[in-house]
């Protein structure tokens, strides 16, 4: 059973009718009450609250996911959001060179509060700004042709980089120092660590305006690294 402060810590009340209908409260806590005190996450967000909005059942009674969800809008006006995904959601992603296939390093994504953490550590690159960007399809055969274009899922047409409204897959450029290494993380705030899910991670021979002029897709030229990233199953 739950105890008193925890049913009544910064309780969110629907209205007397709803209560009645549901048997439904909902709290900051941060975990669905289910049973006899057992937990589960809830993945709805209360826009201004400033934390994630959870429901505690005080009866054991079967109500629907979707009724539930319904239940919320109704209550307590919210508008939809996407999932929380946890700051342990990461992946690795191995980098060959598009041109023989010889391995140069791997690129770690994190899921940061800011958005997606690349990390590099890549080697036997030339020294310069190399543009990256996140391509279509999961592939790097054909030198790096197989991956297809940047990822643009609202179909922009539009190379404006990592802060701008078009390619999502349009990611900060990486930095190779001149000993031929990459170590230096970038973070694109758009991109979450679940869109890459299906995707692969390309490295250009030049750098990257984040713009479609004077040269397309910021100039980078050539696709001279690339990577499939392993399936995520978020």
């Amino acid at each position: 059973m739950f105890s008193k402060a925890t049913l009544w810590k910064r309780t969110y009340r629907l209205p007397l009718w709803l209560q009645k209908r549901t048997d439904w409260s909902f709290t900051s806590e941060g975990t669905r009450a289910v049973g006899q005190g057992q937990a589960e996450p809830l993945r709805t967000c209360a826009p201004g609250l400033g934390d994630r909005v959870t429901a505690e059942r005080k009866t054991p009674i079967r109500i629907m996911r979707s009724t539930i969800l319904g239940v919320l809008v109704l209550g307590l006006g919210l508008t939809g959001c996407d999932d929380p995904v946890s700051p342990d959601d990461s992946v690795e992603v191995n980098i060959s060179e598009t041109a023989s296939g010889a391995s140069v390093g791997s690129i770690r994504v994190e899921q940061t509060a800011d958005g997606a953490r690349f990390t590099p550590n890549l080697t036997g690159l030339t020294p310069g700004e190399h543009g990256f960007h996140v391509h279509v399809n999961p592939s790097c055969g054909m030198a790096g042709q197989d991956a297809g274009g940047h990822y643009d899922p609202q179909n922009t047409g539009r190379h404006e980089g990592p802060n701008g409204d078009g390619h999502l897959g349009d990611l900060p450029t990486l930095s190779v120092n001149s000993s031929g290494a990459a170590t230096t993380p970038v973070v694109a705030p758009r991109v979450r660590v679940r869109d890459l899910d299906g995707r692969s991670l390309m490295i250009h021979a030049g750098g990257d305006n984040y713009s479609d002029t004077p040269a397309p897709l910021g100039g980078g030229g050539a696709r001279v690294a690339c990577g499939v990233v392993p399936n995520i199953g978020m």
